[in-house]
């Protein structure tokens, strides 16, 4: 009898081929069983980036999560394994899996959803059912393994549509399991509780989702949860939204993973998807940020203005400008001019709720002391614990250096300082536009503000909510080569100067 190896074992074929016969016989029967194993119980193999283990991890507390994402990084690979583990209760550990799960656990059989968008998308191949239980006619070749499967009810047995399945749950509860699409309208949601259920891409009947939230109201579990996975390809959707505005109802639960935030994506790989799609799909199949079309402020392509490599250098002009808040988030955007070819690079955003003064101070000064502060018309105002004192004088005795003046338009002919905000908006625009505006690719609140940043229908204004890293980095690059101080001019005032390029959000702030 000839033995051939798999491939997949690679380096170790030569080792195994110089044992006696019957040792490798043996060697080869192991390895049948192992390959047997993982392609019948993928949910013990399963491995995933950093990314989506916060997306897990979320949902011990979030009782709706969405993961709204760009193509191919595996938003609905790791949505299906989730819903395979609480079906089971098989958790990973580091003994089994190499890692711990740390989201919820059921620790008895659940009721549970899937939902598509059409029958196709749950039961074409690679599609929902797939992921779950194998491809036709090989069920348990999914994420739920072959012994936990205990029934399944056939809408058509020969193409493999389930209705219905039993789940073995490792308490010896039971777990059940039903498929439904969206096109068959309300009727099919309606009955009894769910403890869980998994939506993948957004349904255009906006009376969908509520419905299913009101079946995990009183799941018997009293830990009813709800998954979101989709690729934002109806742009900023009633659902899409409510993860995606700052003050969306399930903003606290909002997952947003792009290409550049997963392994198994090369540069390469990028390179490719970027020549398969439209540039103005960009920013939505590589970021997974909604396409806004013809209401956005900033309609550029974010591919064409997103830097990562470049040095600043120590004659450029640097400025910060701050946004205030409290409820809403406070921000702080930093801004650096080459007066050499006249560009403006963005190199430091972050926003924060209930950001107090002195940590937020101390954030605006790890570029160094003595940089000037811009500030907008309500420095004035005396809020958070002042005592009565003006915002920007807080500020300053917390050691910013705050610009002498509220923010206002560089300085027109005849004299006037005027703080239109169209004025700076239509400069932005023209910088993107002409490629002398970079934002470094890191800053993702500032990127997710300026792919959503919208026209008002009605009011035909910048549509006021999630707004708070844009209007900073409006104040900044407006101001930048008025106020703007290179690292030599801070020096020479005696300051503190520890210059970084890049200084990404640090939570000690």
């Amino acid at each position: 009898m000839r033995i051939v190896l798999p491939k997949t074992i690679g380096n170790l074929i030569p080792i195994i081929n110089s044992l006696p016969y019957d040792k490798k016989l043996e060697v080869v029967e192991a390895l049948d069983e192992y390959y047997e194993h993982k392609r019948t119980h993928k949910l013990w193999y399963a491995d995933f980036d950093p990314a989506f283990i916060d997306f897990f991890t979320k949902g011990k507390k979030e009782r709706v999560r969405g993961v709204v994402a760009a193509n191919r990084v595996g938003k609905t690979l790791s949505a299906t394994f989730e819903v395979a583990c609480h079906l089971t209760g098989i958790y990973p550990t580091k003994e089994t899996h190499g890692w711990d799960w740390t989201g919820l656990e059921y620790k008895q059989g659940i009721d549970c959803f899937v939902l598509g968008v059409t029958s196709e998308s749950i039961h074409s191949p690679g599609n929902l059912k797939d992921l779950l239980f194998g491809e036709a006619n090989e069920l348990g070749t999914g994420w739920i393994p072959l012994n936990c499967i205990e029934s399944v009810s056939f809408v058509n047995e020969g193409k493999g549509i389930i209705k219905e399945a039993v789940i073995k749950h490792k308490s010896g509860s039971k777990s059940t399991l039903g498929f439904r699409v969206y096109s068959q309208g309300m009727a099919v949601l309606m009955g009894s509780s769910l403890d869980l259920f998994l939506v993948d891409e957004a349904p255009r009947d906006e009376t969908i989702f509520p419905q299913l939230m009101t079946r995990i109201q009183k799941c018997k579990s009293k830990q009813g949860r709800a998954i979101f996975a989709a690729t934002p390809e109806n742009g900023l959707d009633p659902l899409v939204s409510q993860f995606y505005n700052e003050e969306g109802q399930y903003r606290s639960g909002f997952c947003p993973i792009t290409v550049y935030d997963v392994s198994h994506i090369s540069a390469a790989d990028i390179e490719r998807m970027k020549a398969d799609y439209p540039i103005h799909q960009h920013s939505m199949r590589l970021l997974g940020q909604p396409i806004l079309g013809s209401g956005a402020i900033y309609p550029t392509v974010q591919e064409e203005y997103i830097y990562s490599d470049i040095e600043l250098e120590d004659h450029w002009k640097v400025v910060t400008a701050l946004d205030f808040g409290w409820s809403h988030p406070a921000a702080v955007v930093s801004v650096a001019w080459n007066p050499d070819d006249d560009m403006i690079y963005v190199f430091r955003a972050k926003k924060k709720s209930e950001w107090e003064i002195p940590y937020m101070a101390a954030y605006i000064n790890t570029i160094g002391t003595g940089y000037t502060v811009i500030f907008p018309h309500d420095g004035a105002n005396s809020t958070q614990a002042g005592g009565g004192i003006e915002l920007a004088k807080q500020f300053s005795d917390a050691g910013c250096n705050m610009n002498g003046e509220r923010f206002h338009n560089p300085v027109s002919d005849d004299g006037k300082k005027g703080n239109g905000v169209e004025v700076g908006l239509s400069t932005i625009r023209v910088l993107l536009k002409g490629g002398r505006l970079k934002v470094h690719s890191s800053l993702t609140d500032l990127l997710g503000e300026m792919a959503t940043y919208h026209y008002d229908p009605k009011t035909l204004k910048p549509h006021k909510v999630n707004d708070d890293a844009v209007d900073a980095m409006r104040y900044a690059v407006m101001s930048v080569k008025q106020y703007g101080q290179s690292k030599n001019d801070v020096a020479q005032i005696g300051t503190d100067v520890d210059w970084q390029c890049y200084v990404g959000d640090d939570d000690d702030y």
